[in-house]
């Protein structure tokens, strides 16, 4: 029943993870605080329910406002693929930092389960676009 961000992370990841992450905690601090975050594993092999509360706690995640999610490999590829159209694939031969390939996008889904906007999770200027877009999006439904 509240509008909701999603980004889509993994706790060894060598690659963007650490910044997604940073920036997920950045938003916690600019979005409105009807706004909720969940971050999906991509490596839920690994990324128990421990290894991501401990994820949780390093990047600064307020309990009860910045969720992080974790699915088996089937409903998490048919979650990504399908429900979010962003791609998702894991590499059970490659080492364990690049094991999963996936979206730095991050997504903004409204209340009703929608999508309303894809924005790039690395860059500022994707943030600042979710920011705008998240407050119009409470604007226009406390109308």
């Amino acid at each position: 029943g509240r509008p909701w961000v999603a980004g889509f992370i993994f706790t060894r990841c060598g690659g963007p993870c650490p910044l997604l992450s940073a920036n997920m905690a950045r938003l916690q601090g600019r979005l409105p605080a009807e706004v909720r975050l969940v971050s999906f594993t991509v490596d839920p092999d690994f990324d128990t329910a421990e290894v991501l509360a401990r994820y949780a706690e390093r990047h600064g995640a307020q309990a009860g406002r910045w969720f992080f999610a974790r699915l088996e490999p089937r409903p998490l590829f048919e979650l990504v693929n399908a429900g979010f159209k962003l791609p998702v694939y894991i590499d059970p031969k490659a080492e364990p930092a690049s094991r999963s390939i996936h979206s730095t996008k991050l997504v903004l889904v409204d209340a009703q389960g929608r999508v309303r906007g894809y924005y790039d999770g690395l860059a500022p200027s994707g943030l600042d676009e979710l920011v705008r877009d998240a407050k119009r999006l409470l604007e226009k439904n406390n109308v």
